[in-house]
């Protein structure tokens, strides 16, 4: 996979806060939805690691181009599987990703 300079800079941060900002289409949720598969896949893969990527709203996650599009081009290839009744990718190792939103303050 072909990162940008961004991204690149993003993925190999050993900060524990990370702010990426910019225009629609700049990278972000690509970067966010690569961050994780350092935990679940691959040597280093940890099989009760547990990620939560968030939207504001459920359409944000589903709708098309939104991060279930972008995470079944990412993790379906390395073997992951999902699970739509939990809104959650399984890796091979047991890991898992859940795509969630963060609607509401509380």
């Amino acid at each position: 996979m072909n990162v940008s300079e961004p991204q690149h800079k993003m993925l190999t941060s050993s900060s524990e806060l990370l702010l990426f900002g910019g225009a629609a289409s700049g990278g972000k949720s690509w970067a966010l939805c690569l961050d994780p598969l350092r935990h679940v896949q691959g040597a280093h893969a940890t099989p009760d690691a547990r990620c939560a990527l968030f939207r504001k709203t459920h359409p944000q996650l589903m709708q098309a181009g939104g991060l279930f599009d972008t995470t079944t081009k990412i993790y379906t290839p390395l073997g992951a599987k999902f699970n739509h009744t939990r809104s959650e990718w399984t890796f091979p190792s047991g890991a898992k990703i859940g795509l969630n939103t963060l609607q509401h303050e509380k």
